[in-house]
């Protein structure tokens, strides 16, 4: 078992960091400090002198291992300053603790002025938590703490654990495998991420890639992340009061589950063959993707929105957004309260149904299913378009008597169309119902509703086989 520091860095080598050794797992300094420093580093390598003489005694030995090379030319002060600026983000060096044979633990702090890249090997399974900080004190560090077991063997065979500066400029933690894969697969991950718990704070950057267990972040809301990227395998996630420009959750055959999120830019989600629940979330742009399982969003709110799955259903509830596009194929779409600028739902042999408050666009289609809701407008006297569309099932649905003010038309085959009015508040009751067909057939009906200048209202319904139903109410 090692634990690896970046040597090839020259802000490592500067100010010196621990290697450990992997028998004791205690960090042994190597540091080219002062100049008096120096010098008795080199002197402690020259060979001894005979006494009475000062000629060294030569011997076949190789000289002692150094990370200073004499040949080489020093560095000019400005680079020396920007290694040492640099060395001050890696003060809080990794310490390894072996808790017997076959369990090894491992801390290491960061600092707040760089993104965190924590990974591990895909054959590991691994647990992430990020989460507060019990320790009150603690106002300006990361600190992330892995305990690391294995079923089989000593763990020190198993793994080894690298923390450096990697090229892209981020904090990397490295629990990376090594042995046998059999052997791999019988190691264990258990990662704890620590930020402070009080101190309002802005935070460059946290990136996750692992497979198989759980990754979650809870309870975060005093920091604000630039972004949040997980690359996951087979891994549940869990992401409650949550702050970020950006997030990007992307796992295999596993769930998702965020409350109370925030996402200033961008948050997508991409699993398969589980379900994504989105509960009190609020983002710029929202992209959700399953396969074989339902999305459920709640209370969620967007410029845009755009959820596939396929067989499974899509629920939504109170979602508030500009652009919305569902689909999926083989089930349901169901809405309630939903309120959008633009609205697509789309599906295959199974029905669609909800409330939809529309501002310029409505469109719903489906096959072998009927579409059933009620429609209102986010503005009556804004253009809008409504859509509905299926074969052999019913349409039924009910728009606003009060404000539509224009065109409908509405077809089928082998059975009856029907628009009726059912009076408004704004016109009363009437025997002389403000309808005006231009084609009034068992199957077609095509006319105007309220005919005058504006007329910036249009609903069109086709479907084979079954009735349309249009109440204007």
């Amino acid at each position: 078992m090692c634990c690896s520091q970046n040597f090839n860095d020259p802000c490592t080598i500067e100010k010196g960091l621990s290697r450990h050794c992997p028998s004791s797992g205690v960090g042994h300094a190597v540091s080219n400090g002062s100049s008096s420093t120096r010098a008795q580093f080199e002197q402690s390598q020259q060979p001894p002198l005979l006494p009475g003489n000062d000629v060294p005694v030569h011997t076949d030995m190789p000289p002692a291992y150094s990370l200073i090379d004499n040949n080489t030319q020093e560095p000019s002060a400005s680079y020396r300053a920007s290694a040492t600026q640099a060395d001050e983000d890696l003060l809080y060096e990794l310490k390894l603790e072996y808790k017997g044979p076959s369990v090894l633990g491992a801390t290491r702090g960061y600092l707040f002025d760089r993104p965190i890249y924590i990974h591990t090997s895909s054959q590991l399974t691994s647990t992430v938590s990020v989460e507060r900080d019990d320790n009150t004190s603690n106002s300006d560090v990361v600190y992330i703490k892995a305990e690391i077991s294995t079923s089989l063997g000593n763990i020190e065979d198993k793994v080894d654990v690298i923390s450096e500066l990697n090229k892209k400029g981020e904090y990397e933690f490295f629990i990376k495998s090594k042995g046998s894969f059999w052997g791999s697969m019988s190691t264990r991950c258990q990662i704890r991420v620590l930020f402070p718990s009080f101190t309002q704070n802005v935070h460059p950057g946290l990136f996750i890639e692992s497979s198989g267990g759980f990754v979650g972040m809870t309870c975060l809301d005093n920091i604000h992340f630039k972004s949040i990227k997980m690359q996951l395998t087979k891994a549940k996630v869990s992401l409650t009061k949550i702050s970020s420009n950006r997030i990007n959750v992307d796992t295999t055959n596993n769930t998702v589950h965020a409350t109370n999120v925030l996402a200033e830019s961008a948050f997508d989600v991409k699993t398969t063959n589980s379900k994504i629940t989105l509960l009190d979330t609020r983002a710029e742009q929202i992209v959700a993707y399953t396969s074989n399982a339902s999305i459920s969003m709640d209370a969620v709110s967007s410029t845009s929105i755009n959820a596939t799955t396929t067989n499974a259903q899509i629920s939504c509830n109170g979602v508030d957004a500009g652009e919305v596009h569902l689909k999926t194929k083989n089930a349901t779409i169901q809405c309630e309260r939903l309120s959008a600028d633009a609205l697509t739902i789309e599906t295959k042999n199974s029905k669609v149904c909800g409330s939809w408050t529309i501002g310029s666009l409505l469109k719903v289609s489906t096959k072998n299913a009927k579409i059933e809701g009620t429609v209102t407008f986010k503005s009556p006297l804004a253009p809008t378009r409504i859509y509905f569309d299926t074969t052999n099932s019913n349409i039924k649905v009910t728009a606003p008597a009060d404000y539509f003010c224009g065109t409908f038309d509405a077809m089928t085959s082998n059975s009856n169309t029907t628009i009726t009015w059912k009076g408004s508040r704004l016109i009363g009751n009437t025997s002389n119902p403000p309808i005006r067909f231009a084609v009034n057939e068992k199957n077609y009906k095509r006319g105007v509703l309220k005919p005058s200048d504006l007329m910036q209202h249009s609903l069109d319904a086709k479907t084979s086989n079954s009735s349309i139903e249009i109440s204007f109410d």
